[in-house]
């Protein structure tokens, strides 16, 4: 058995920044999928206490013979074949305690919608309503239902569920097993290949505009703590992955987090998007201090007299890992990088290694400073010193206002006088 999380210290450490409030900073959240053979699931995550209830609901639709009867011959027994993950797309983790009936496996099975790569899954029963003639009429179409529940400790978030619906065929007349059908997200062509369900806990899909991190005002207050959309344009990568890396105030050593994003879910045409809680409480991420409140070296008359860090603050730094066929029109992607968000609002320097050696450590981040603490650089600034604050707050351009150029370093600066042509400041 392999859980998601059974670690003890990750347990206690989430109870300590108050992960049991997850039904004071979240709502109820509904999601609708549909499938490739027709079928609609409707999924509910509830935040209840120290947990996330689960709930699931496939409805299939219901067709007759000559007499009038329900066909039965062809609905066999459906499943739900799922997984959670955080930083890998493709490592699915169980719970601790698998739901009722359920049964984990670490060996891949055919299918999956993970392809080669696929590996251990949790299958759950649906449960039928009464049996395969229980037919219910909704909105005047006739339908046959099946569902399932299950809990998920709220300390484990933020994470994903994935999955795809799998039915066994009844057996066959000679005797032999039925068919083993998965049934995932529709697909375009069917050279496409095939994907998985996503639905976020303690976490949401976010929105594609606008463009760069933003209040998710839709999700939770619009000043302090509270929900910040992340969107990012890609047109060529075919896997995303939020990087944040945040430390508490006073904490001695960063911390980093690994969000994978799942395209059914967070990809809106070439736009790649999710939304997270910021410093809310029992939220990973801490609320950050102002991005003006960062400087420790300060002169007689309280400014900063240099770009130093004071890294002792609240901090949260973010930034994309993208991954792609590197075969396809020379892109150069590399997984083991972090880019810098070009929508960002400010950047500085990343707060220390990471704990993955693999990934490289970037000379640039953005942080979320300016977007927690809006156009007002002092407001919510905590544990800063007075001398250390700004006297004018920084005004931040809407993108309106923006104009951004292109150029080749090596051929601009190939000629003697392109210097006096640039607007290049030290």
């Amino acid at each position: 058995m392999a859980p998601y999380a059974r670690d003890g210290v990750t347990r206690d450490a989430a109870r300590t920044r108050g992960s049991g409030d997850a039904a004071k900073r979240e709502r109820t959240a509904k999601h609708t999928f549909h499938t490739e053979h027709g079928r609609r699931v409707y999924v509910e995550v509830i935040p209840v206490g120290e947990s996330y209830l689960a709930k699931f609901e496939v409805a299939e639709d219901v067709t007759y013979d000559l007499r009038g009867e329900p066909v039965t011959s062809n609905c066999g027994e459906l499943s739900l074949h799922w997984g959670m993950h955080r930083e890998w797309l493709d490592e699915w983790m169980t719970l601790p305690e698998l739901p009722s009936g359920s049964v984990y496996s670490e060996k891949s099975v055919r299918g999956d919608p993970r392809g080669k790569s696929a590996g251990a899954a949790t299958s759950t029963p649906l449960v039928r309503d009464g049996d395969r003639t229980t037919v219910e009429h909704r909105s005047g179409f006739p339908l046959r239902f099946a569902r399932t529940k299950f809990e998920i400790p709220s300390y484990y978030a933020p994470l994903e569920m994935n999955f795809v619906l799998v039915e066994r065929k009844p057996d066959n007349e000679d005797g032999t097993g039925g068919e083993t059908v998965f049934d995932g997200p529709r697909r375009k062509t069917q050279r496409e290949p095939p994907k998985s369900f996503a639905v976020p806990v303690g976490a949401a899909p976010g929105c594609a505009t606008p463009l760069g991190v933003s209040r998710a005002s839709s999700l939770g207050p619009t000043s302090g703590p509270g929900w910040v959309n992340f969107a990012l344009h890609s047109s060529r990568a075919q896997k995303v992955t939020l990087f944040l890396q945040y430390k508490h105030a006073g904490d001695e050593l960063p911390e980093t987090m690994e969000f994978a994003l799942n395209c059914t879910t967070h990809k809106t045409g070439d736009v790649w998007h999710v939304a997270l809680p910021v410093g809310m409480r029992g939220a990973i991420l801490p609320m950050p201090c102002p991005g003006s409140a960062v400087s420790n070296d300060t002169g007689n008359s309280g400014t900063a007299s240099k770009d130093t860090y004071n890294n002792s603050l609240a901090t949260v730094l973010y930034g994309w890992k993208c991954d792609g066929d590197v075969r396809a029109g020379g892109w150069r992607f590399h997984p083991g990088l972090v880019l810098f968000d070009p929508r960002a609002t400010s950047l500085r320097p990343p707060l220390g290694a990471f704990e993955d050696t693999q990934t490289v450590v970037p000379s640039l981040m953005g942080s979320l400073a300016d977007v927690m603490n809006g156009d007002d650089a002092n407001a919510y600034a905590t544990r800063v010193a007075s001398k250390s604050r700004i006297e004018k707050p920084r005004r931040r351009r809407a993108p309106g206002m923006e104009v951004a150029y292109e150029l080749s370093i090596r051929y601009v600066l190939h000629f003697p006088n392109s210097a006096d042509c640039l607007p290049i400041q030290d």
